[in-house]
């Protein structure tokens, strides 16, 4: 099970204007591994919570369950 799936990364990365380089930086991580992420996805909902924070310089909390994107037409 993915916490947050690599396609929902790149999107919240997009949203928040957050490059590779910029979020390896953050999280003093290899850019090579800000982009694996963005591929595979992060299942530990720990380290996922980890990355929501630095994409958008906000504290989400525990989260309790998987964080995905939206299907069209859903709020």
């Amino acid at each position: 099970m993915h916490y947050l799936t690599g396609p929902t990364l790149c999107s919240l990365m997009r949203r928040h204007h957050v490059t590779i380089r910029e979020l390896a930086q953050r999280m003093a991580l290899p850019m090579t591994r800000v982009r694996l992420r963005r591929l595979q996805g992060i299942t530990d909902r720990h380290a996922a919570r980890d990355w929501v924070q630095a994409v958008t310089g906000v504290d989400p909390g525990l989260l309790h369950r998987p964080v995905a994107k939206p299907k069209k037409g859903e709020q």
